[in-house]
């Protein structure tokens, strides 16, 4: 299951990003050199984005931690969403995604910064005087339908540290969260520090966790049915969750390398 926001890292979800990187350290040298990749090394136009697909030595505990979070969003999350759906109009739903997209500004902004992207730094700058101002607090985007600045690709940790040629590491499955690997779980720490919720929440875990809360049943609640039509259409629904993951990391971080900003 994709409980990935990538907007609000909770306690809960800190917490399981450091127990994967102590566990991703404790995998021996000898365990790595002797896995068998489930496709070849895939040769990148840039030499620094020649890494594996997918680096899985802990599959079998990934496994559990997919099962984990598969129930939990059937037995869970779903319905929640399903009966907040049901309660709350669309429009206000997307309103208040709108207003946590534009509440993330800062990471965004600052790893645009990190990847040499003045433009797209601007843009996002721009985004976010307008959407603040004279969008309500971002609730609605009128950078994009009144002054023609559509949200370019968002950029986080895990990606600055990607184009600067670091590894993608073992791929982790981490439990309420989702699809990470050890390069972007630790990406989520810096993103973290620099996003207001963390300075409104801090101390105060009914608060962060009423947040997360919140945003992951919105999200699911305007992405209904989607999770459900990938299960379907997957024979190996852990082997695909995993190779779509690391695929679309590597693209977009081959995109931020060739991207002209």
């Amino acid at each position: 299951m994709i409980l990935r926001l990538g907007r609000v890292i909770p306690c809960a979800v800190l917490l399981a990003v450091a127990c994967w990187l102590v566990t991703a350290c404790a995998v021996s040298r000898s365990d790595q050199e002797t896995l068998s990749l489930d496709r070849e090394w895939v040769a990148e136009e840039d030499a620094l984005l020649v890494e594996p697909v997918v680096y899985d030595p802990l599959e079998s505990i990934n496994r559990k931690f997919f099962l984990f979070n598969d129930r939990l969003y059937f037995w869970a999350f779903n319905p929640t969403a399903k009966a907040y759906a049901a309660v709350v109009p669309k429009d206000v739903r997307s309103a208040f995604s709108h207003a946590v997209g534009n509440l993330i500004f800062p990471v965004r902004f600052c790893n645009c910064l990190l990847q040499g992207k003045v433009r797209q730094a601007g843009v996002e700058l721009g985004r976010f005087s307008v959407n603040t101002t004279l969008g309500l607090v971002g609730l609605t985007d009128p950078a994009a339908d009144v002054f023609g600045l559509p949200p370019p690709p968002a950029e986080d940790l895990g990606q600055s540290m990607g184009v600067y040629g670091v590894g993608s590491g073992v791929y982790l499955c981490l439990p309420f969260y989702g699809p990470a690997n050890l390069r972007d779980a630790a990406g989520l720490f810096g993103d973290y520090l620099i996003t207001p919720a963390f300075y409104l929440t801090a101390g105060n875990f009914e608060a962060g966790a009423s947040y997360y809360l919140t945003d992951l049943v919105n999200n699911l609640s305007l992405n209904l049915g989607e999770y459900e039509k990938f299960k379907e259409e997957s024979f190996d629904p852990y082997v695909a969750m995993r190779n779509a993951y690391q695929q679309n990391r590597a693209n977009e971080i081959r995109d931020a390398v060739s991207a002209n900003y």
